[in-house]
């Protein structure tokens, strides 16, 4: 049986909770029985609401504004994601 075991990196503002969060990052490795490393998968992801990365958000992730620009939007990303993972659970 495999695991994944993933994180996920979100738009950030410092001291202002009044924008919504979005995923910019899915970062994930799959391993095995014996927590061994059998795969990785990582990718950046385009935010629709706010697209531009707070400063606060690029120092804190380090992400950069590149990165998002030439990131995909979610829908597409979320497919690969699906498609990495696979069936066996």
């Amino acid at each position: 049986m495999n695991y994944i075991i993933f994180d996920l990196e979100a738009t950030c503002w410092e001291n202002d909770r009044t924008r919504q969060n979005e995923i910019i990052e899915i970062g994930a490795v799959k391993v095995n029985a014996n927590l061994e490393i059998i795969s990785e998968f990582q990718a950046f992801i385009k935010p629709k609401l706010n697209p531009q990365l707070s400063d606060f958000c690029k120092s804190l992730t380090s992400i950069s504004q590149q990165e998002i620009d030439m990131a995909t939007y979610f829908p597409l990303v979320i497919y690969k994601f699906q498609e990495w993972i696979g069936k066996e659970p």
